[in-house]
């Protein structure tokens, strides 16, 4: 007789392949030699860190550690490695999920809830990234200083209990490759910092002149400069300078606070070296407020022939052109941009109240015409109004500044949702030729793409926003879970939704879809009951028709899933 199973306490290493399945569809020969060469460096990683393999099977491996902090350094180390390493050969991409506790040892294979559980962590991963459970977060603290994402409580496949999950994305760690090709030097703004007393009301007014700042330079043709949303990966966190080297590739950071009293207003900024950590130029504006701009400009322009040598004609004209000359509406412009970060409908009417302030002092302020109507756009989502009320201040936007990216971004999302795609599509080809590394431009690429009938391309769009954007909203992995499904990859469509901490309408429909489609019917159930408590007049016909597919075969596809997932017509 065999000797009886035994228990002991270990962390588990589960790692799996992103799209396998897919490649292998495509092109047989070379997934298998993509998934030989990822071995081959895997393995011998996961024996330097101590572990033991003791499980694989096609595209995954399993591996078991005597300590919590051993794997989490081997998962960094492989995740490093698979993207750093150069060659002929090609490399998979894969996802890890690491857990901590007891498993039970059958000869040389290992079985148990924590076995299960790294798998399940592996899947709600993001690719080239990792997620480990509360237990070995709890085991590592004050022996890794990895900055983790909470994402709380989720309910994973097959555990009863819901276990708290900490994520590491793979921004943390590598350089990014959608501005790793950048021909132009690669720069970015950092978010300035409020030195305003602690007054969080003024809080808004340093986003305003990061954006300002970031609008202005990327009006040169000489520069590469992110958009917002990557400098808003880095508000919470002190971007030390190699780390921004490593995790996008910039070759230069701008610095800055803001500091306001009464109706003067200070700003201190410096231009930095990325690679050096040299400051190349640093100075202070002491300024009234009514002169904002011109410190603005003052900034923009000194950046610019600091980094090219002299400045373009044209860039220069528009970047120094004002928006409006009246302070007053400026300000309205800055709170509301500041209220419509959130994306709740209390959020989206207050920011909705300051746009109309802004253009009742300056009724053709062409950035306070787009928001407003972005904002009438997202309020439609719960309270459906006039069609023409959003329409129109969009238009006029439009030709207030035919140069401002965010102007045909917002106009084409309009003709998105208005049917009319080959309209929306080249207003969003305008917006990322006007600002190609504005991460927000991307992502909403990626549904028109979709939409199209070009799910594969919207894909593209999706993981390139979300790679420029390490920190992104939960909106960036919604329009990646659409695009996998309607491609028929439905496992990864889970596995994007369920990035989602704390999913909405939108995600749980497609949750369900997807669930219903791989014949997982206990969790499209779970996602259509949670559907239903949010929204119990929810309608899979509606729901279907509000999206603006151009082909019939699409939106029945979507139907179809819908209705596999019992969800009411």
């Amino acid at each position: 007789m065999g000797e009886a199973p035994t228990k002991r306490s270990i962390a588990v290493l589960a790692a799996d392949a992103v799209g396998y399945s897919h490649v292998v569809a495509t092109d047989e020969a070379l997934a298998l030699r993509a998934l030989a060469s990822s071995r081959r460096l895997i393995d011998p990683l996961i024996e330097e860190h101590g572990g033991r393999i003791f499980n694989t099977a096609g595209d995954s491996v399993l591996a078991e550690f005597p300590r919590a902090a051993e794997p989490v350094r081997c998962a960094v180390a492989i995740q490093e490695t698979l993207r750093g390493t150069e060659g002929k050969n090609p490399l998979l991409t894969f996802r890890i999920g690491i857990s901590f506790g007891e498993a039970i040892a059958d000869g040389s294979n290992l079985l148990g809830a924590t076995v299960n559980m790294a798998a399940r962590l592996e899947a709600v991963a993001p690719a080239g990234g990792l997620c480990i459970s509360g237990a070995v977060h709890d085991a590592i603290i004050g022996e890794i200083a990895y900055e983790w994402q909470d994402l709380g409580f989720r309910h994973l496949k097959n555990l009863i209990k819901p276990v708290r999950i900490f994520r590491l994305a793979a921004g943390n760690s590598c350089a990014v490759p959608v501005v790793a090709g950048a021909t132009k030097p690669l720069i970015i703004v950092l978010p300035f910092a409020s030195k305003s007393g602690g007054q969080a009301e003024e809080a808004y007014l340093s986003d305003g002149i990061t954006e300002d700042v970031i609008a202005g330079l990327s009006r040169f043709g000489r520069l590469a400069v992110l958009g917002m949303a990557s400098s808003d990966a880095y508000r919470d966190r002190t971007a030390a300078l190699p780390d921004l080297v490593k995790e996008l590739g910039v070759d230069y950071a701008v610095q800055g606070s803001v500091r306001r009293a009464g109706e003067t207003i200070r700003l201190s900024v410096q231009l930095i070296d990325a690679r050096s950590g040299l400051a190349i130029w640093a100075e202070r504006y002491d300024r009234i407020i009514d002169n904002l701009f011109a410190v603005q400009d003052d900034i923009s322009a000194t950046i610019v022939a600091t980094i090219a040598g002299q400045l373009e004609d044209e860039g220069a004209a528009a970047a120094s052109r004002k928006r409006t000359e009246n302070m007053e509406a400026y300000d309205f412009l800055l709170r509301g941009i500041h209220l419509a970060r959130a994306l709740d409908p209390a959020s989206a009417t207050a920011a909705l109240a300051m746009f109309e302030k802004a253009l009742a002092l300056d009724p053709d302020y062409a950035l306070a015409l787009a928001w407003f109507a972005l904002m009438k756009l997202r309020v439609t989502v719960w309270h459906p109004g006039d069609p023409d009320e959003i329409l129109e201040p969009a238009q006029r936007a439009l030709e207030r500044d035919p140069s401002e990216s965010w102007c045909h971004l917002v106009f084409g999302q309009i003709m998105m949702y208005r049917g009319q795609l080959a309209e929306a599509e080249q207003h969003h080809q305008r917006a990322y030729q006007l600002n190609p590394f504005d991460a927000h431009v991307m992502a909403l690429r990626a549904p028109l793409a979709t939409y199209l009938g070009r799910p594969g391309e919207g894909e593209r769009w999706a993981r390139r926003a979300m790679q420029l954007n390490p920190a992104h909203p939960d909106w960036y992995a919604t329009n990646l879970g659409l695009a996998l499904y309607c491609q028929g990859r439905y496992q990864e469509a889970v596995s994007a939704y369920a990035e989602v901490a704390a999913p909405q309408i939108g995600i749980l429909a497609g949750l369900a879809a997807s669930y219903a489609q791989l014949g997982d019917m206990d969790r499209a159930a779970a996602s259509k009951k949670r559907l239903l408590e949010l929204a119990p007049d929810f309608s899979a016909k509606r729901a279907v028709g509000s999206r603006p597919f151009l082909l019939e075969r699409d939106r029945a596809h979507l139907r179809e899933g819908l209705e596999k997932a019992g969800l009411p017509l």
